[in-house]
């Protein structure tokens, strides 16, 4: 037989290496279109990245830059308003704008303005970077209150904080830490001053005698050098009495004759007064207001409501225009129930963006006082709304309920519960108060002067007194009163000084505003990112 012919067991391996050779190609070339595309794109965030970064930088420094500006600057306010950051300007590889605004309100700069928040956006091929900081100045007019304008509650003998009631700091959209709250005792001691369990007061600095001028200050205390002095209510306008138990009687008194207008209810239906002067319903025994359709609206003037025993006001509405102002006295009980009593700002605001009243109505609350000069109590209850000051230094206060209170409070005993709400603006420096231990109002010892402990102090002719005697402005009360301009002259440079170490002891104590943070955003404006 012939030999037998067999066939190779292997396949073929040069197709098989054509194959591989075809797929290694295949993927080189899918990776090198990959590294190219990725370099394409790749470029362009680079740039981005870079130009962002040198837009952050350029952003920092354009703050230092303007900061140091405003530092230098004499008269820094009026460089703001003449125009001193309106126009942009280049840094390095960027266009750098500045703006200035009140950080309180987010308004343009005026003469309350004492934090700034300056805001500098720099622009590096369409992107942007913006750095901020806020910045505490002195006031342009500095004022030291003498009714202790600076705090939230003053007493004499107790403050009392129950149930779920709360002292919340009254300040505009997005504020925290603008300062302290202030609250208690004429005499200092702690052991006065009561909170709750489920008591709501963030921020609160309770006052502290300190007998030892060495004692350190701890958390949540603020270290006042003396016992506080007193201060005596306030004269009240008066006028004739109205007729004993004569319902009509208030309603004549509010609607009689006002020169060329006239107060008047406009129907019926609608118990709406209208005051355009000055106009005092005093009675000898108790006073009402309780008719749920009664309006009363204060356009000019003042309107006093003044009863010897009893003042009560329910289901009534009470609207204070810029112009005006309202007084309630009463020598024994002073009770609100339900009852609203506000006003508009300057602007026609009543509340801000964030559904708060606007920190401008805290001039309505210097222009509505609540006052006795006897051993009165005082109430607010349901769902009432309040603005205003309680300056009743022998008196009882007591806030229950739902009600509201914006403003602050200078009594005997203060009861706050249930869940009622005290609104009061933190000590924040726009003002030097009786318990700030550095000031004009002090000696160079330390002490507090002999005229400002004066008991009668918020009356205008002392008020007048003390103002030439320490060459600053003076309030309490709603009024102020201006130095002359040889008295301002004279102490220029001492108040100036003492005004100074306020400040630095205020940063030194951590009080008030002093956010050091810097924020910054990107944005790449032409794909709308943040």
């Amino acid at each position: 037989m012939g030999p037998m012919m067999h066939q190779p067991r292997h396949p073929h391996r040069r197709g098989a290496a054509m194959l591989l050779v075809l797929v290694a190609v295949s993927v080189g070339l899918m990776l090198t279109a990959t590294w190219l595309d990725g370099r394409r794109e790749s470029v362009p965030v680079a740039r981005r990245i870079a130009a962002a970064t040198i837009a952050r930088h350029a952003a920092a420094s354009g703050l230092d830059l303007a900061m140091s500006t405003l530092d230098a600057e004499p008269d820094w306010r009026a460089a703001i308003t003449n125009g001193r950051f309106d126009q942009p300007f280049p840094l390095d590889a960027a266009m750098v704008r500045c703006e200035v605004r009140d950080a309180d309100d987010e308004e343009s700069i005026d003469d309350q303005t004492i934090r700034v928040l300056l805001r500098c956006t720099a622009t590096v091929d369409g992107l942007e970077a913006s750095s901020e900081r806020t910045l505490e100045f002195e006031p342009a007019e500095p004022v030291i209150d003498l009714g202790f304008g600076e705090t939230a509650i003053i007493a004499e003998r107790s403050i009392k904080v129950l149930d779920q009631s709360a002292i919340l700091p009254w300040t505009g959209p997005g504020l925290h830490d603008v300062g302290p709250i202030l609250i208690g005792t004429l005499g200092g001691d702690p052991v006065d001053v009561h909170f709750g369990p489920e008591a709501i007061a963030p921020g609160t600095e309770i006052l502290v005698f300190d007998t030892d001028s060495g004692s350190e200050q701890l958390p949540g205390q603020r270290l006042i050098r003396e016992e506080l002095p007193p201060i005596t209510a306030p004269e009240v306008p008066t006028g004739p009495p109205i007729p004993r138990r004569a319902d009509q009687a208030i309603e004549s008194t509010l609607c009689q004759s006002q020169g060329r207008t006239r107060s008047r209810m406009v129907s019926s239906f609608d118990r709406r007064f209208v005051i355009r002067e000055d106009r005092v319903v005093r009675s000898l025994e108790d006073l009402e207001l309780t008719d749920p359709e009664t309006r009363i609206v204060i356009e000019r003037g003042t309107l006093v409501l003044d009863a010897e025993r009893d003042l009560h006001l329910r289901d009534t509405h009470i609207q204070i225009e810029p112009e005006g102002s309202l007084i309630l006295r009463a020598g024994r009980r002073i009770r609100i129930q339900s009852t609203s009593i506000e006003g508009t700002t300057a602007d026609g605001r009543e509340i801000d963006d964030g559904g708060m009243l606007s920190i401008e109505s805290a001039s309505i609350a210097d222009r509505v006082l609540i006052t006795s000069d006897e051993d009165m109590v005082f109430e607010l209850a349901g769902d009432s709304l309040l603005i205003g000051t309680i300056l009743a230094p022998d008196s009882t206060v007591r806030i229950t309920g739902n009600a509201v209170l914006h403003g602050r409070i200078v009594a005997s005993r203060v009861e706050l519960r249930d869940h009622a709400i005290v609104y009061a603006r933190p000590d924040d420096g726009r003002i030097i108060g009786l318990t700030a231990p550095e000031g004009p109002h002090r000696t160079p010892d330390g002490d507090l002067m002999e005229s400002v402990c004066d008991p009668d102090r918020a009356d205008p002719e002392v008020m007048s007194v003390i103002a030439e005697e320490i060459g600053v402005a003076v309030c309490a009360t709603g009024n102020i009163v201006a130095p002359s301009t040889a008295a301002a002259e004279l102490h220029e440079d001492e108040n100036a000084d003492a005004i100074r170490e306020n400040r630095k002891g205020r940063r030194g104590r951590g009080w008030g505003h002093h956010r050091d943070d810097d924020r910054h955003r990107n944005r790449d404006q032409g794909r709308g990112r943040r």
